[in-house]
């Protein structure tokens, strides 16, 4: 026979349940997050992705670290501060859908922009031409275009796997495909 406590549940325990199934906490990509500095950013990520497994977790702080990136580069010579700073501004209030969406776009768009460079000197690299019986300076300039290839080829590969998983999160998020990303949408820089 079951006694009386084996039906016993701590009361907060039990509201949280009874919240969670009513559907009054809203799903972590739709939260909002907070981020009116660094700490309260890292606590919200962190408040979120308890409810989130280990690779969605990683997902978000590579898209963080991606919007971060994108930051440096508008802000050449601000500091560690600044970016933060500027990170914070640009996602304080999103929902966390938002923020992995707007780290995919990002890094499209760099990865774009290294294609076009790596595409830039392999073309300039296809023009050079050796002296006639100069096997060495030949030897090296073929090298140094299969590297190129190889790392036009890698490139492409990561910017297929970005948009296949930018495409996928967006349905499965149902977010609307967006016009390609400025470095930070209608957001200051600080």
């Amino acid at each position: 026979m079951l006694s009386r406590r084996a039906f016993h549940f701590p009361a907060p325990a039990l509201l949280l349940a009874v919240l969670m199934a009513g559907g009054c906490v809203k799903p972590p990509y739709d939260t909002p997050v907070k981020a009116e500095g660094i700490e309260q950013l890292n606590v919200s990520i962190s408040f979120l992705a308890r409810r989130l497994d280990a690779a969605e977790t990683r997902e978000i702080h590579t898209c963080l670290d991606e919007i971060r990136l994108s930051l440096m580069q508008l802000q050449a010579a601000g500091g560690s501060a600044a970016v933060n700073r500027a990170l914070c501004q640009n996602v304080n209030g999103l929902p966390l859908k938002s923020i992995v969406e707007l780290g995919y776009e990002l890094r499209i768009e760099r990865l774009e922009q290294e294609k076009a460079a790596l595409e830039e000197d392999l073309a300039h690299k296809e023009k050079l031409r050796t002296r006639p019986g100069d096997t060495d300076s030949a030897t090296t300039l073929a090298n140094l275009k299969i590297i190129g290839r190889e790392q036009l080829e890698k490139i492409n590969e990561r910017i297929g796997q970005s948009k296949k998983r930018l495409e996928a999160f967006r349905q499965q998020h149902n977010l609307v495909r967006r016009p390609a990303a400025a470095p930070i949408p209608g957001k200051s820089s600080a």
